[in-house]
């Protein structure tokens, strides 16, 4: 060998990074909690955060659902609303159904049409729903959108149905 004080150099530079990368892998890479980024998706500091926060909520396993419920109820912002109503969506969150409905409804023509897509998604059946469309044809597919829901819930099937889509089943 010649030159062993780069080799002893090399492998303290090893030791040291591998040390300093443990302390932080340990102790302080923790991840937020759903509560954590719920907060954060209602109150961060400007949108791209909120939103950021907002879809780190919604690729949480298993899926932070009260927290993402939360956040539909009460942010105003259209974007993080729209990210929160695709987040439901792809959870299949049965249980927000008559929120994503009241969103088709929302001022914003982003989360209509995010909220109209999800619609669609869970009753099988496409309304042709235009978020930028006559408010009086809203009014009207909104109203059959609401009748649709009912009639799904009425199914005898349908409680059979949320645990076969969910994959519980």
């Amino acid at each position: 060998m010649r030159h062993p004080g780069i080799l002893i150099a090399v492998g303290i530079l090893l030791l040291l990074i591998v040390t300093v990368g443990g302390i932080w892998f340990f102790a302080g890479s923790r991840e937020p909690t759903a509560d954590e980024w719920l907060e954060t998706a209602l109150t961060g500091q400007d949108l791209q955060e909120r939103e950021a926060a907002a879809v780190a909520l919604s690729d949480l396993n298993p899926p932070a659902l009260p927290q993402l419920r939360q956040l539909l109820e009460e942010t105003s912002d259209p974007t993080v609303k729209s990210a929160t109503i695709g987040a439901l969506g792809r959870h299949y969150d049965f249980d927000s159904m008559e929120a994503i409905i009241d969103a088709m409804e929302d001022e914003s023509s982003v989360v209509r049409g995010r909220a109209a897509a999800v619609v669609a998604r869970f009753l099988g059946r496409d309304r042709r729903f235009r978020a930028d469309g006559p408010e009086t044809d809203r009014a009207r597919i909104i109203k059959y959108s609401r009748e649709d829901w009912e009639m799904v819930k009425a199914s005898p099937h349908f409680e059979g149905f949320k645990r076969k889509i969910r994959g519980d089943e």
